[in-house]
């Protein structure tokens, strides 16, 4: 990230916080509380880039049975996750992409275990990946010493790969379990530790299944911070997909544009281009793709702004004062103006407008 870049991102990032601040002394509603900090924890995230070509980590989170990993060998484009109606994963699985080049074989995976010891293996197809997958990372054969798994590959089929993300998937996780044993609780714990790991946060469940307490839980004590993309599984279960949105908006407080309804199971049934669109899984891409968007400074200085200004206008209309000091709003506004588009002027016309709503 270049010196402008980053104090672009900065001075916007200091200017949320001085609002973060107000809000919590004015005890603003827990909405608006919870806005700003989602906004802080996306500026820390651009900030702490290197550089744009760093990746970007992408992981799907959510209680077992809901249809991860199938969705998961969507996106990749290859079916190397273990799929069974039996809770499979008990590992983090890690998807990287890798110029073809660089390898000795097509695809290439590291079993680690929780000693940091690494078991390599090369493999020709996407068959014998899915076979080590299942071996090392499955409840089914108990293989409780492995840590992580590690696949890489050119995964030439996903546009998530080609943007340099990697992919995750988590041990089933829920919160809520009175009865469970502690195979079922670290595997909870696993992936509560990889929340704090991820960029972009996909939070899956059931069509077929909604309203689970325990999800409930896990989304309001781990996620909802976060801003997850939502994702609403085997929605090929439901006849009414209006009445699938309001329930699930109702019973986890999910907001309305941040899910997806989709049925990993019709995409992986696809046979054209069509069937694949109706499964839902490429517009669940696109909005993936839109998000890693947002993690570069440009795009991501400009959606924050976008966001920070919805937040200073809806509770400027609220008489609710959340703007920062004339000091860190001036820097950020210059900071944009000195970017020099009409993308930056308009952002900053509107800007300029919510303050003087205040005034």
């Amino acid at each position: 990230m270049s010196i402008e870049d980053y104090k672009l991102i900065e001075h916007l990032h200091v200017a949320v916080r001085r609002s973060f601040d107000k809000a919590g002394l004015c005890d603003a509603p827990q909405g608006v509380r919870d806005n700003l900090e989602i906004l802080l924890r996306k500026l820390g995230q651009i900030r702490a880039f290197e550089n744009e070509s760093s990746p970007r980590r992408i992981g799907i989170f959510g209680p077992p049975n809901r249809g991860k990993s199938t969705l998961l060998n969507e996106l990749l484009g290859a079916k190397i996750l273990t799929t069974s109606p039996i809770p499979m994963t008990r590992t983090v699985i890690e998807a990287h992409s890798v110029p073809q080049a660089s390898l000795e074989a097509p695809w290439h995976v590291e079993v680690i275990d929780d000693d940091d010891f690494i078991r390599p293996f090369e493999h020709s197809s996407a068959e014998e990946v899915a076979a080590t997958v299942q071996q090392y990372g499955s409840h089914r054969n108990g293989a409780s010493e492995v840590r992580k798994i590690i696949v890489r590959s050119a995964f030439g089929e996903s546009k998530l790969m080609k943007q340099n993300g990697i992919l995750i998937d988590t041990p089933g996780a829920e919160v809520a379990f009175s009865q469970a044993d502690g195979d079922r609780s670290e595997d909870t714990r696993r992936a509560v530790e990889m929340l704090k790991e991820v960029h972009v946060v996909l939070f899956c469940v059931r069509a077929d299944q909604v309203g689970s307490e325990s999800e409930r839980a896990f989304y309001q004590h781990h996620m909802r911070l976060l801003d997850p993309i939502n994702i609403v599984n085997f929605k090929d279960t439901s006849t009414d997909e209006p009445m699938l949105l309001r329930e699930t908006v109702k019973n986890y407080g999910f907001k309305r544009d941040r899910i997806h309804l989709v049925s990993s199971r019709d995409a992986q049934k696809a046979t054209n281009k069509k069937e694949k669109e109706a499964s839902g899984v490429p517009s669940l891409e696109d909005a993936i793709l839109r998000e890693l968007a947002r993690l570069t400074p440009h795009d991501g200085f400009f959606s924050c702004m976008n966001d920070f200004g919805s937040v200073l206008k809806n509770q400027a209309q609220a008489n609710v004062d959340l703007l920062p000091e004339k000091v860190h709003l001036n820097r950020f506004i210059r900071a944009a103006e000195s970017i020099g588009s009409r993308e930056s002027e308009i952002a900053v016309e509107r800007i300029k407008h919510i303050i003087s709503s205040y005034q």
